[in-house]
């Protein structure tokens, strides 16, 4: 980054404002997909290509890195993406060869699912809370999320009966 002065701020010092105000944002706890520099370095550029530098650089700042972490919040997460998380974690629990399995029941399960089911059970899957999901997709409350993935779950189990027998642990013996 270089030493470009822009109003009462380099470049780098934007930079560095956006990455913190990035890092606090509960976003990246729940999407690893998104790094805190490739949010400031979107900044950066906006506030470069800016004809007239804000006074209050922080503040422009601050605001443009929490406008941008939302847009992103909006965007879906590539299908592969979620199949890709999902397997890393079915195979550390269950094994490679239990993976293999798991993962294509998991791909069968997702598939019943509209895209709209999919996002929002995938983002549940991955650890994110129902206050957050609210948020996130514009629910009333995290109440009705929890009866959306309550109808998901039973979506799922109404197409496969059978899933949660195999996907139960396997025994040592």
């Amino acid at each position: 980054m270089t030493e470009e002065r822009s109003g009462d701020a380099t470049l780098e010092e934007v930079r560095r404002h956006a990455v913190r105000v990035a890092s606090r944002d509960r976003l990246l706890a729940v999407r690893p997909d998104i790094a805190a520099e490739d949010v400031a370095q979107d900044v950066v550029m906006q506030f470069h290509r800016l004809d007239v530098k804000p006074e209050n650089w922080q503040g422009w700042t601050t605001v443009a890195t929490r406008h941008r972490l939302i847009d992103l919040a909006r965007q879906r997460r590539p299908a592969a993406y979620l199949e890709s998380e999902l397997h890393d974690r079915v195979e550390r629990t269950m094994g490679p060869s239990g993976g293999v399995i798991a993962l294509g029941q998991t791909k069968e399960a997702l598939a019943v699912l509209t895209d709209a089911e999919r996002d929002l059970f995938g983002e549940h899957l991955l650890g994110a809370t129902n206050a957050d999901l609210a948020a996130r997709y514009g629910y009333a409350s995290a109440a009705v999320v929890s009866t959306i993935l309550a109808r998901i779950g039973a979506k799922i189990r109404a197409a496969f009966p059978d899933l949660h027998l195999d996907l139960e642990p396997q025994r040592l013996y």
